[in-house]
Protein backbone atom coordinates (compact mmCIF):
# COMPACT_ATOMS: atom_id res chain seq x y z
CA UNK A 1 0.00 0.00 0.00
CA UNK A 2 1.35 3.43 -1.03
CA UNK A 3 2.06 5.78 1.77
CA UNK A 4 -0.71 8.11 2.12
CA UNK A 5 -3.22 5.22 1.13
CA UNK A 6 -4.44 6.50 -2.53
CA UNK A 7 -4.62 3.08 -4.23
CA UNK A 8 -7.41 1.64 -3.33
CA UNK A 9 -9.88 4.91 -3.81
CA UNK A 10 -8.33 4.85 -7.47
CA UNK A 11 -9.06 1.70 -7.63
CA UNK A 12 -12.62 2.28 -6.49
CA UNK A 13 -13.04 5.24 -8.85
CA UNK A 14 -11.75 3.40 -12.13
CA UNK A 15 -14.20 0.09 -10.91
CA UNK A 16 -16.95 2.99 -10.78
CA UNK A 17 -16.52 4.26 -13.99
CA UNK A 18 -16.11 1.02 -15.33
CA UNK A 19 -19.56 -0.12 -14.09
CA UNK A 20 -21.18 3.12 -15.22
CA UNK A 21 -20.21 2.23 -19.03
CA UNK A 22 -22.56 0.53 -20.94
CA UNK A 23 -22.09 -1.20 -24.05
CA UNK A 24 -23.29 1.29 -27.16
CA UNK A 25 -23.53 0.96 -31.05
CA UNK A 26 -21.56 3.17 -33.33
CA UNK A 27 -24.69 5.76 -33.56
CA UNK A 28 -25.42 6.26 -29.93
CA UNK A 29 -21.66 6.80 -29.43
CA UNK A 30 -21.29 9.37 -31.89
CA UNK A 31 -24.27 11.36 -30.27
CA UNK A 32 -22.76 10.64 -26.80
CA UNK A 33 -19.50 12.29 -28.31
CA UNK A 34 -21.30 15.01 -29.78
CA UNK A 35 -23.51 16.17 -27.13
CA UNK A 36 -20.50 16.61 -24.32
CA UNK A 37 -18.08 17.88 -26.55
CA UNK A 38 -18.38 18.94 -30.41
CA UNK A 39 -18.83 17.19 -33.60
CA UNK A 40 -15.16 18.77 -34.25
CA UNK A 41 -14.43 15.67 -31.43
CA UNK A 42 -15.24 12.89 -33.93
CA UNK A 43 -11.94 13.66 -35.79
CA UNK A 44 -9.52 13.40 -33.00
CA UNK A 45 -7.09 11.58 -34.16
CA UNK A 46 -7.41 11.82 -37.55
CA UNK A 47 -4.46 13.50 -38.44
CA UNK A 48 -2.09 10.69 -36.97
CA UNK A 49 -3.78 8.21 -39.09
CA UNK A 50 -3.86 10.54 -42.54
CA UNK A 51 0.14 10.80 -41.27
CA UNK A 52 0.31 7.13 -41.13
CA UNK A 53 -1.90 6.52 -44.48
CA UNK A 54 -1.07 9.33 -46.91
CA UNK A 55 2.67 8.08 -47.02
CA UNK A 56 2.01 4.44 -47.29
CA UNK A 57 -0.44 5.22 -50.46
CA UNK A 58 2.63 7.01 -52.31
CA UNK A 59 4.77 4.12 -51.71
CA UNK A 60 1.99 2.26 -52.81
CA UNK A 61 1.16 4.18 -55.63
CA UNK A 62 4.74 4.99 -56.94
CA UNK A 63 5.95 1.20 -56.74
CA UNK A 64 2.85 0.18 -58.76
CA UNK A 65 3.49 2.57 -61.45
CA UNK A 66 7.37 1.40 -61.33
CA UNK A 67 6.86 -2.12 -62.10
CA UNK A 68 4.10 -1.01 -64.63
CA UNK A 69 6.68 0.81 -66.65
CA UNK A 70 9.03 -2.32 -66.31
CA UNK A 71 6.87 -4.82 -66.69
CA UNK A 72 5.18 -2.93 -70.08
CA UNK A 73 5.49 -3.85 -73.27
CA UNK A 74 8.49 -2.07 -75.78
CA UNK A 75 6.85 -2.22 -78.48
CA UNK A 76 3.34 -1.42 -77.48
CA UNK A 77 4.08 0.44 -73.89
CA UNK A 78 1.15 -1.71 -72.56
CA UNK A 79 1.48 -3.97 -69.84
CA UNK A 80 -0.81 -7.33 -69.65
CA UNK A 81 -3.34 -8.21 -67.25
CA UNK A 82 -0.64 -10.56 -65.58
CA UNK A 83 1.86 -8.24 -65.43
CA UNK A 84 -0.54 -5.76 -64.02
CA UNK A 85 -1.48 -8.40 -61.38
CA UNK A 86 2.38 -9.02 -60.49
CA UNK A 87 2.83 -5.41 -59.88
CA UNK A 88 -0.09 -4.89 -57.40
CA UNK A 89 1.51 -8.02 -55.68
CA UNK A 90 5.13 -6.25 -55.64
CA UNK A 91 3.56 -2.68 -54.51
CA UNK A 92 1.88 -4.58 -51.88
CA UNK A 93 5.73 -5.80 -50.64
CA UNK A 94 6.84 -2.82 -50.79
CA UNK A 95 4.47 -0.65 -48.83
CA UNK A 96 4.73 -3.02 -45.87
CA UNK A 97 1.47 -4.92 -45.93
Amino acid sequence: MPAHGHAPCALTNVTHILVQTKPRGFIATGVMIVRRETPLALYKGLGAVLSGIVPKMAIRFASFETYKGRLADRETGKTSLGNIFLCALFRRRDAGT
